[in-house]
């Protein structure tokens, strides 16, 4: 077993950056995740942070995420593929409503 890490997080970090948008590429060695807002209504997102990594790194990335999505499924049941969709018809509010402009 890999012996814990031990970390400090500022503050202002620890807040952390809300994204709706998530924008990967990569090269021969690092993999670039942008992660960017993307608002209704708003002529444009904004990309908030970017994180590059090693394509090692990527790898146990996607691995930690993977188990992450097993065990928040198996306690609050399957991850719609419509997310926003269930997230609207749980707070029973119309993107009109809430965004102040029209669905397409």
């Amino acid at each position: 077993m890999d012996k814990p890490i031990n970390l400090n997080i500022k503050p202002e970090t620890a807040k952390g950056v809300f994204s709706n948008v998530m924008l990967v590429t990569h090269s021969d060695t690092e993999f670039i995740l942008d992660f960017a807002q993307n608002f209704p209504g708003m002529p444009q997102g904004e990309i908030a942070t970017r994180v590059i990594v090693t394509p090692e790194h990527a790898k146990r990335i996607l691995q930690a995420l993977g188990e992450n999505i097993q065990k928040y499924e198996s306690t609050h049941g399957k991850i719609g593929q419509n997310v926003r969709a269930a997230f609207r018809q749980s707070q029973r509010i119309e993107p009109a409503k809430r965004w102040n402009h029209s669905s397409a």
